[in-house]
């Protein structure tokens, strides 16, 4: 891969550490910048102040996960107007805007470019109930409509984009090895047995194959990959 400019949102969670750890391999030079997504108010003028500090963005990838408080409590029974209003507002409109905010600077790009997206197995099936038995998990019905929405806003933006030499592509895990969202603690016992009796690889997913994945669609390499919802989630789905 040639040398390009990167800027990934969301480095310190499960799957934006191991992106963040792929690149650091190959790419000896980076920096760090602190950047809210909560922050409504102030997210684009803070947005375009990093932005000004790089030359150039060759490619971007946004593995934030702003949550909320009661992020467990988005299920059916329990889920309130207010959760679900901050959350979809955090995860799917602030995070939609950047997206758009980087494809306007690309535009004046010479270079190829490539912007890849977070989705998830939930954003386009629904949630399977009986893997939860017996487990504290919940459905999550705030995710669902977020995650849907990135993936339906990856397509929209490649089908517009794409003549500016800016290709879009959304990378949907399934479940991955590492801590349950809004909590420390990892999947329980129960949950990983029943998700790898469907899953035909008979395991979770890590997310250093996320990252694997994503370092090739910021490649030459994909360069005719466009608009794609690419699933990475052992043939979990396909049952």
């Amino acid at each position: 891969m040639r040398n390009k400019n990167l800027l990934i949102v969301g480095g310190s969670g499960l799957i934006g550490s191991s992106i963040c750890k792929k690149f650091k391999k190959k790419n000896k030079n980076y920096n760090y910048f602190y950047f809210d997504v909560k922050n409504t108010e102030n997210l684009e003028k803070n947005f375009l102040n990093i932005i000004k500090k790089i030359k150039q963005i060759d490619c971007f990838i946004n593995c934030s996960y702003p949550i909320t408080q009661d992020w467990n409590k988005s299920n059916f029974e329990d889920l309130k107007f207010k959760s679900l209003k901050e959350n979809t507002q955090f995860n799917l409109i602030n995070q939609s805007w950047l997206y758009l905010l980087v494809a306007k600077k690309m535009q004046k790009n010479k270079s190829n470019n490539s912007i890849i997206t977070i989705g998830s197995i939930y954003g386009f099936l629904a949630q399977n109930e009986n893997i939860y038995k017996g487990t504290n998990i919940k459905k999550n019905v705030t995710y669902a409509i977020v995650k849907g929405g990135i993936i339906n806003l990856t397509r929209q933006m490649a089908a517009h984009y794409g003549k500016f030499n800016i290709t879009v592509n959304c990378i949907s895990p399934g479940a991955l090895k590492g801590h349950v969202a809004g909590s420390s603690s990892v999947q329980p016992n129960k949950f990983v047995k029943e998700y790898t009796k469907i899953c035909p690889i008979k395991r979770l997913g890590n997310s250093s194959e996320v990252a694997d994945l994503a370092y090739f669609l910021s490649s030459d390499s994909s360069r005719y990959i466009n608009g794609q919802n690419i699933i990475i989630d052992g043939g979990w789905s396909i049952i």
